[in-house]
């Protein structure tokens, strides 16, 4: 069986020739291109000496990269208003060979070119969360307690805008209700019925220094 690997799009990525790389780690380009093709097995070996000519890890070379949905944006305007979305299909993919890309799902942070304030260092960041309960649609456990996104059963008013994506520290209420406490922004939402809550994994505050690449839908 031939195994699939990632040599083409690093070589894509480098700018070089399949010629240019064949000379630069001594193979001919027919056995650099039998390498992608998998005709021919490549060794970890292989994957090192690619990776030194391509300035990345053997990692990048022997296992493609796979995508991880966006699943809310959260923007920012001129003024520091935080406008948080969530729609039926994602956003477009964030692609990554950590994270655990089947389990991972992402909101994209952005923000208006003008905006100069405290959340600055979110610019073109990425917060990471579980896809099971979003898919499926229940509240997850570890988001009890902890920091998460919440899906509102009803739109809430959010700064003059409807919305039912919700952020902050989710506590249960009597009666299957919940309330949830932006602690950055100070502000609480009590009384919600949830479709999904998940917890925040991670904040990933540069992701092109991660080697993960965005691609948003047109």
């Amino acid at each position: 069986m031939r195994m699939g690997n990632n040599l083409n799009a690093m070589i894509v990525r480098s700018g070089l020739s399949k010629k240019d790389v064949g000379a630069l780690v001594g193979h001919t380009p027919e056995t650099v291109s039998r390498h992608i093709s998998g005709n021919i097995k490549m060794t970890l070996d292989h994957a090192e000496e690619y990776a030194r000519v391509l300035n990345c890890s053997p990692y990048d070379i022997m296992f493609e990269a796979q995508p991880m949905p966006i699943i809310g944006m959260c923007s920012i305007d001129a003024d520091g208003v935080v406008t948080r979305t969530v729609g039926k299909k994602s956003y477009g993919h964030v692609y990554s060979h950590t994270y655990r890309p089947a389990e991972t799902g992402i909101v994209h942070w952005c923000m208006h070119d003008e905006y100069q304030g405290i959340w600055q260092y979110l610019r073109g960041g990425l917060e990471s969360v579980l896809l099971d309960p979003i898919n499926n649609k229940y509240v997850h456990p570890d988001a009890k307690g902890h920091e998460c996104y919440a899906l509102t059963d009803e739109p809430y008013d959010y700064h003059g805008q409807k919305t039912q994506l919700a952020a902050g520290i989710l506590y249960p209420e009597p009666g299957n209700r919940y309330t949830i406490h932006n602690g950055d922004r100070n502000e609480t939402l009590r009384g919600q019925k949830l479709v999904w809550a998940t917890p925040l994994l991670s904040m990933i505050l540069r992701p092109n220094l991660r080697g993960l690449k965005i691609i948003l839908d047109k």
